[in-house]
């Protein structure tokens, strides 16, 4: 299976870079095949996703419409040439991988743990030969057993030894068909275990089951008391006494595995046979196929969450660069607010205000509106675009005021500023105050745990001298 889907994605990719050889012939820049490949998918990325695209980038960089366009593409074609390459370069490998013959293994032999280990339990698959329906049934290999004086010794795990070892070769509680294990005692011979059972026509006091073809199944309480010289605990259970008859093909089978599984629980191995009353039975193991194809999904998950993570990145990065330009407003309005009224020029206001500030995004951003203006682009149309582009209210708003000044004239300009700037202060001042929140909130944590440890280094002298 993980050959064939293998295959099957190195065909896909082999069909599209065809494709993108036959639209690109001389593939561009010498970028190759897989460049080109990778064009012809990104094509088929819907407009929305490009968009959003583009928002991400404009945010890290200072670009204008045919640069930022040029860029989303070459970002877009990046990304999906590195799934195709990803993509390709795990297919191939998988399908290499599952040419290499498994090792054989003995399906019907089983290496039994030492004594004192834990068991080991294994998987085995039931195939009725008549039916032809598959389960799956998970069997119990147990460790050697131990002798009496090598038993365990605590009185409490006598109830979980009756429940390991009552059931003897019946497949569960629900199917009783065979004898059940009454033990007299523990495995130290330590307590003594005496039983009781609410139809003792059906298992009477020492396990034995009487089963009857013509009897419905039969509901029956079992009591088992407990007891030292001192003490005294009861342990209850219920069974379902069912015929033979009752049982399917599988369960037929899981009762004689059982039954083969509790002999000679000395031997090393354990040894069942290929077919039991018409039921097939091998252990269940996965291929190497099974195992391939796995590591194929997996892989081509992963290299798309490294595409998205990378798509990722870039927007915290353009997060971060609106947060600086948003601290950064109040000190840039004010700069701006003096130079105008020293009697400069909006533009030459505006390159003087830039040289004193930090955030180098805002700065970047215009000098670049100021270029545009130096080719020959109306003064309005750059500075509303540069408002949209710092993508803050603020700067829109205060772009939106300098624009209609440049437009109609506006002798008001310096009192609309002076607002501005105080509009801007109380903006600076809720955002110092979120700062602040945010920071107290990081604060908690460790703060929460400092005070724990004084608490338990105060109390515990006080709970010692208890």
């Amino acid at each position: 299976m993980a050959r064939y889907a293998a295959l099957t994605i190195v065909l896909i990719i082999a069909v599209l870079a065809v494709i993108s050889r036959k639209n690109y012939s001389k593939y561009k820049d010498g970028r190759g095949p897989f460049w080109s490949t990778a064009e012809l998918v990104a094509s088929f990325i819907p407009v929305e996703r490009m968009s959003q695209l583009k928002s991400i980038i404009r945010k890290t960089k200072v670009l204008n419409s045919s640069s930022l366009e040029e860029q989303a593409k070459s970002v877009a074609v990046s990304l999906v040439r590195k799934f195709i390459i990803g993509a390709l370069s795990l297919s191939i490998l998988v399908f290499g991988l599952s040419f290499i013959p498994e090792k054989s293994i003995d399906r019907s032999t089983f290496e039994r743990p030492e004594a004192g280990a834990s068991s080991n339990y294994v998987d085995l698959e039931l195939v009725d030969e008549i039916s032809k329906s598959r389960e799956t049934y998970q069997m119990e290999v147990h460790p050697r057993e131990l002798t009496d004086v090598e038993f365990e010794e605590a009185v409490e795990k006598a109830k979980k030894f009756i429940d390991s070892h009552m059931l003897l070769k019946n497949i569960s509680k629900d199917k009783v068909t065979g004898n059940l294990f009454f033990p007299t005692g523990d495995e130290t011979g330590a307590l003594r275990i005496s039983w009781e059972t609410s139809s003792p026509d059906v298992i009477n006091n020492s396990g034995k089951v009487t089963t009857d073809a013509s009897r419905e199944p039969v509901v029956v309480d079992i009591y088992a008391t407990i007891k030292d010289e001192n003490h005294k605990d009861v342990y209850e259970t219920s069974v379902t006494v069912v015929s033979d008859e009752n049982l399917s093909n599988s369960e037929k089978a899981k009762v004689a595995i059982l039954e083969i599984e509790g002999r000679n629980r000395s031997d090393s191995e354990l040894s069942i046979p290929d077919v039991i009353d018409g039921v097939k039975v091998g252990r269940k193991i996965n291929t190497r196929s099974e195992i391939l194809l796995r590591v194929l999904v997996i892989g081509c998950f992963v290299i798309g969450l490294y595409s998205l993570l990378s798509i990722s990145r870039m927007k915290e990065a353009g997060d971060k660069r609106d947060a600086e330009i948003s601290d950064a407003y109040y000190g840039f309005i004010n700069r701006l607010t003096i130079y105008i009224g020293a009697g400069l020029s909006i533009r030459d206001a505006m390159r003087s205000a830039a040289k004193n500030e930090r955030c180098e995004s805002l700065v970047q951003e215009i000098e670049f509106s100021l270029n545009k203006v130096s080719s020959g682009i109306s003064e309005q149309r750059v500075f509303t675009e540069l408002g949209n582009n710092l993508g803050s209210q603020d700067y829109m708003r205060l772009m939106s005021l300098i624009s209609q000044n440049i437009e109609y004239g506006n002798s008001n300009l310096l009192k609309l500023l002076d607002d501005e700037v105080k509009s801007g202060y109380f903006s600076k001042k809720e955002y110092m105050r979120k700062k602040g929140e945010q920071a107290s909130e990081k604060l908690l944590l460790p703060t929460t745990i400092l005070l724990m440890l004084v608490i338990m280094i105060v109390m515990y002298p006080a709970f010692v001298s208890i």
